[in-house]
């Protein structure tokens, strides 16, 4: 399988990022065609979208939910099980 990444965003923890799958295709969905991918403490999360808009993205994973905010380079995770909420600033597409 072909890919390719559009979006690799570097955090203290860990990074996140979109690829796309390019030998599917244009006809599939996107949701078969890009994925967001996050790896956090060695870990990875494969992210699926909650809300997004030209600068933002919004995704749940495992544990909570993940705000990506281009513009301002940040990355928020809130934790489901206590409401914590972590803040990293981000490097834009290392």
């Amino acid at each position: 399988m072909s890919i390719t990444t559009l979006h690799n965003f570097k955090f203290t923890n860990g990074h996140i990022f979109e690829i796309k799958f390019t030998d599917l295709p244009d006809t599939a969905s996107k949701q078969h065609r890009f994925q967001w991918i996050m790896l956090l403490n060695d870990c990875r999360y494969d992210l699926s979208f909650l809300n997004m808009t030209p600068t933002t993205r919004k995704f749940k994973f495992t544990y909570g939910t993940v705000d990506l905010d281009f513009d301002n380079k940040s990355l928020k995770i809130q934790y489901e099980d206590n409401g914590e909420i972590i803040s990293y600033p981000i490097t834009e597409n290392l």
